[in-house]
C-alpha cells in the first residue's frame, strides 16, 4: 500500500485536466511570435541561452502570463541537461517508458522536437545536419536516423536536448485514453513504472467524487481537442527539502484509511523551501491522435520571494485555498513557520 500512494501522486498531473473545464485556468498558447504567418516556426538567430534569465514565474497570483515557447531554454539550461543525463543513465527503468502501443506517438513526438522544432527555433544551439543532430551546449552530437533508433532511444535523446518532461496518453481500442509513455525526470511527487497502461479514469480512482463529478466531461474535452493547438495552464506546490528536481515523493498527499495527514513536527527550514511551479501544456500529436503532458518544473527559493516583496501574497494564496487544496497540497505539514516566515516584519 506503501507504494501504491506513492505512485498515485502521478495524478497531480491528470487532475489538471479538471482545471481545463473550468473557465479561467486554461489558456491557449498565443502561437505570434513562434511562427510567421506561413505557419514556419521563425528561428532565434542571436540567441544566447546564458543571456536568458530564468523566467520568474508567480501563479499563486492568477494573473496572466506572455506567451513563450512551449520549450523554453535558459541560463540553466546545461546544468539541467546534465542531471537529466544523469538520471536516464541511472535509472532509465524509473524516468523512461516506451510500452509498444505508444511506440507510433513516440516517433511523432520525437520528430516534431527533436527533427522539426529544437534545430529550428533555436538554431545557435542545436544543428540538424543529415543524420546527425548537435547540441553545441552540451557538446554531444548523436545519430538520429530514425531507422536506426529505437523508442527508448528516442525518448533519452528527449530527455538530453529538452528540459521539460513528457507523458503520452494514447487512445486504445475503445478511444480510451492511457499513460503508455513517458520521459520523467523532474517529477513532482510520483513515479510511473506501475501506473503505466492506466486510464485516466483508473489513475482517479483514488480521487474522492472524480468520476461521478467530473470523469464524463474529462473524456468529451479529450475526444474533442484538436491537433495544433496547445493548452496551458499552471500548479504550484512548497517543496521542504531543498531544491531537488527529482520528486518521487513528499510534495503532495492522498488521503487513504491507511494514510493520515501527520501535524507538523519538525520545524521547517525556510532556507531549504522552494516555491515549485510547474508549467503544464497539453496537446495532441496528429497522425497518432495521442494527447502529450509537456511539464516544465520552475524552482524558486523562499528567501528570494521575501526579497521580492512577494510574501503577503502567497501567504494569502496559501491561507485562502479551500481546505482540500490545502491538505493535498501538506498545507498543515509546513504552514505554520512558512506563514509566519512569509508574515514577518522582515519579509
Amino acid at each position: 500500500m506503501a507504494l501504491l500512494l506513492r505512485l498515485s501522486a502521478l495524478l497531480l498531473f491528470f487532475c489538471i485536466l479538471h482545471y481545463f473545464l473550468k473557465p479561467g485556468n486554461q489558456e491557449q498558447m498565443e502561437q505570434k511570435g513562434l511562427r510567421d504567418d506561413t505557419g514556419e516556426i521563425i528561428p532565434l538567430k542571436d540567441f544566447n541561452y546564458k543571456d536568458v534569465s530564468p523566467t520568474k514565474h508567480r501563479p499563486y497570483r492568477n494573473t496572466g502570463y506572455v506567451a513563450m515557447d512551449w520549450l523554453e531554454i535558459d541560463s540553466q539550461y546545461l546544468s539541467r541537461i546534465q542531471h537529466r543525463r544523469f538520471l536516464v543513465t541511472q535509472m532509465p527503468e524509473t524516468t523512461i517508458g516506451d510500452r509498444d502501443a505508444a511506440k507510433p506517438a513516440i516517433r511523432e513526438l520525437f520528430e516534431q522536437v527533436v527533427l522539426d522544432y529544437l534545430p529550428k527555433r533555436y538554431p545557435t544551439i542545436f544543428k540538424l545536419e543529415k543524420s546527425t543532430f548537435t547540441n553545441w551546449v552540451t557538446g554531444r552530437s548523436c545519430n538520429v536516423n530514425t531507422a536506426a533508433m529505437d523508442e527508448a532511444m528516442m525518448l533519452r535523446t528527449l530527455a538530453e536536448n529538452a528540459e521539460e518532461d513528457f507523458f503520452l496518453m494514447v487512445p486504445d481500442a475503445n478511444d480510451v485514453y492511457r499513460l503508455q509513455g513517458y520521459v520523467a525526470c523532474f517529477p513532482g511527487g510520483f513515479l510511473c513504472p506501475s501506473k503505466a497502461g492506466w486510464s485516466v479514469r483508473e489513475l482517479h480512482q483514488a480521487v474522492p467524487g472524480y468520476n461521478e463529478k467530473i470523469g464524463n466531461a474529462v473524456d468529451r474535452y479529450f475526444a474533442r481537442m484538436k491537433a495544433g493547438v496547445f493548452i496551458r495552464r499552471w500548479n504550484w506546490s512548497l517543496q521542504t527539502d531543498g531544491v531537488e528536481l527529482f520528486k518521487t515523493e513528499g510534495n503532495n498527499f492522498y488521503a487513504t484509511p491507511e494514510q493520515k495527514l501527520p501535524a507538523q513536527q519538525d520545524a521547517v527550514d525556510v532556507s531549504a523551501t522552494y516555491l515549485r511551479a510547474e508549467r503544464q501544456t497539453l496537446f495532441r500529436l496528429p497522425r497518432s491522435r495521442a494527447i502529450v503532458f509537456c511539464v516544465r518544473s520552475f524552482m524558486t527559493p523562499l528567501v528570494e520571494l521575501v526579497e521580492e516583496g512577494e510574501g503577503p501574497a502567497l501567504a494569502d494564496a496559501i491561507q485562502t485555498m479551500p481546505d482540500r487544496l490545502g491538505v493535498y497540497k501538506k498545507r498543515p505539514v509546513w504552514e505554520e513557520d512558512v506563514i509566519s516566515f512569509l508574515r514577518s516584519p522582515a519579509a
